[in-house]
C-alpha cells in the first residue's frame, strides 16, 4: 500500500511538472500557411523537445505590416517574442499614414539567418537588360514600401518610366505576372518556385550574392546597390523582457537554431545561417536599420 501512495504521488508530481510548463508565444504577422511560418513551427518544435521549463507556441496576429504582431509583443515582454524578416526594420520607416511599432522598443533576440535574395520574375520578358531599355512597363510588388518595392525602385532608377503595382503577397504578385497582367513581379523564389516548375513565369534576375548565377544578378547589370537587397530574418523581443529571461531564451535558440530540420527550413529561403551572441545581434541591429532606413528614403523621397 505504502509503495502505491509512494508510486502515485511521484506520478501526480511528474504530471505537475509537466503541467507547470510557462507558454513562450512567438507571434508571426503574415500567410500563416507560408515557409517562413513553417520554420517558427519547426523552431519551436526543436524547442520543446530540447527542455521542459517552456512550451513554444506560434501565435497569428496578422495584419499592419507586422505591427500588430509586434505590439502584442510589446505588451507581453515575458511571453512573448516576434518572428520577422527585414520588413520589421522597414515598415516603421516607410508607413507614412498608419501608426507602427517603435524600433527603439524591442532588441533582436536570435538572429536567424541573413541573404535571403529577391527575384525578379515575368512571363514577357526572358532578361533584365529587356526590363530596363523597354518604356512603360510594369512591376509587381507586394505592398507599397516593402522591400520588393525597394527592388523594383533599382529598376525605376534606370527605367523611370516603370510603373510600381501594388498587390497583397509575393505570390499575388508573381500570379498577376504569369497571367500577363504586370511585366514582371519581384518575389522570394519559394512563393512562386510553382509557377516558375510549371513554365508560367521565369526568373530573369535576382539580388544578392555571387552564390546565385551571376548572369541572373542585377549587380552584373550595373545595379550596384541591388546586390544588399536581400531579406534577414530574426526573432524580436521586447526590451522589457528581463535580463535573465532574455539570456536564457537566446541560449535556448541558439541551441535548436542549427539543428536539421531548421536549417533545411532556411535553406529553402536561401538564407545563410547566422548565430550572433547579444552583443553581435544588438550591433547587426543598429546598422540594419541604418541601412534600411537609407534605403527607404529613396522611395519616399
Amino acid at each position: 500500500m505504502i509503495k502505491k501512495i509512494s508510486l502515485a504521488l511521484v506520478m501526480a508530481m511528474t504530471l505537475c511538472a509537466a503541467q507547470a510548463r510557462e507558454t513562450i508565444s512567438i507571434a508571426w504577422g503574415f500567410a500563416i500557411g507560408g515557409n517562413q511560418a513553417n520554420t517558427v513551427r519547426t523552431l519551436c518544435n526543436e524547442l520543446n523537445a530540447s527542455q521542459d521549463r517552456y512550451t513554444f507556441v506560434i501565435v497569428h496576429r496578422p495584419g499592419a505590416g507586422g505591427t500588430i504582431a509586434a505590439n502584442y509583443v510589446d505588451s507581453n515582454p515575458e511571453t512573448a517574442m516576434v518572428s520577422m524578416s527585414s520588413s520589421f526594420i522597414i515598415r516603421p520607416y516607410s508607413e507614412k499614414n498608419q501608426s507602427t511599432h517603435d524600433l527603439d522598443n524591442f532588441v533582436p533576440i536570435l538572429v536567424q539567418g541573413t541573404g535571403a535574395p529577391l527575384y525578379f520574375v515575368s512571363k514577357k520578358f526572358t532578361s533584365i537588360q529587356s526590363v530596363l531599355s523597354t518604356p512603360n512597363i510594369s512591376i509587381a510588388v507586394s505592398g507599397i514600401g516593402s522591400i520588393s518595392h525597394l527592388a523594383a525602385n533599382e529598376i525605376v532608377k534606370r527605367n523611370p518610366t516603370a510603373t510600381i503595382v501594388n498587390y497583397q503577397s509575393m505570390l499575388d504578385a508573381g500570379t498577376a505576372a504569369a497571367g500577363g497582367h504586370v511585366d514582371v513581379a519581384i518575389a522570394y523564389q519559394i512563393d512562386v518556385q510553382g509557377l516558375i516548375d510549371n513554365g508560367s513565369i521565369k526568373v530573369i534576375g535576382a539580388t544578392g550574392s555571387p552564390r546565385i548565377d551571376r548572369n541572373l544578378l542585377l549587380t552584373t547589370h550595373g545595379l550596384r546597390d541591388a546586390g544588399a537587397l536581400t531579406a534577414n530574418y530574426a526573432i524580436f523581443a521586447s526590451k522589457k523582457m528581463s535580463p535573465e529571461r532574455y539570456q536564457e531564451i537566446h541560449d535556448l535558440l541558439i541551441r535548436v537554431n542549427s539543428r536539421p530540420a531548421v536549417v533545411a527550413s532556411y535553406v529553402k529561403d536561401q538564407l545563410t545561417l547566422t548565430n550572433l551572441n547579444p552583443t553581435q545581434s544588438r550591433d547587426w541591429y543598429t546598422k540594419q536599420r541604418a541601412y534600411w532606413k537609407k534605403q527607404v528614403s529613396l522611395i519616399n523621397g
